[in-house]
């Protein structure tokens, strides 16, 4: 889809007169602006290559000229969009979460200057939770055996000191 920014004044008031002329059609001023008579009368107006605006670039353009006066939204409406995934703080507020899921959201917030809301929004895109954690044991050969080894007729079970249980045929 055409971005606002890709397009000159020039352009979004031709889009806004031929959707004016289509009776707030979009698909026929989309089909109107794509003319090559259309076309030809930009590129003599200064439009070196002229893009053809997908009908929603038309309707955000009009409506930005009823609510703001003008084709580009003001900077004070223009809000911050959406979450920059690719901060710094990205990378170092999943590893910190992940290394103890105990921690609060507001604990990582604190650690590492940013919103609270920042850290509920990188958690839940990467699918987890705050508080919900699982406890695994890897098993270590490094375990010394606690002395307690059951043999059965398909396998033999031992009981490591740190808790793991292992089963070898």
């Amino acid at each position: 889809m055409s971005r606002l920014d890709e397009f000159s004044i020039v352009e979004y008031l031709a889009m806004l007169q031929l959707y004016a002329t289509a009776n707030n059609n979009l698909e026929e001023a989309r089909r109107l602006y794509s003319q090559s008579e259309h076309l030809n009368a930009l590129r003599l107006r200064g439009i070196e290559s002229p893009q053809i605006p997908f009908t929603p670039t038309i309707l955000a353009a009009t409506q930005r000229l009823l609510d703001y006066g003008q084709f580009r939204a003001p900077t004070h409406a223009q809000g911050q969009g959406r979450l920059n995934y690719y901060s710094p703080e990205f990378e170092d507020v999943l590893e910190y979460c992940q290394r103890d899921p105990r921690r609060s959201t507001r604990m990582a917030a604190r650690e590492f200057d940013v919103s609270q809301t920042f850290v509920w929004k990188i958690l839940h895109t990467q699918g987890l939770n705050p508080y919900h954690f699982r406890k695994a044991h890897v098993i270590n050969n490094t375990d010394a055996p606690t002395g307690i080894a059951l043999h059965t007729l398909d396998a033999r079970v031992t009981v490591y000191s740190s808790g793991t249980i292992q089963c070898a045929k």
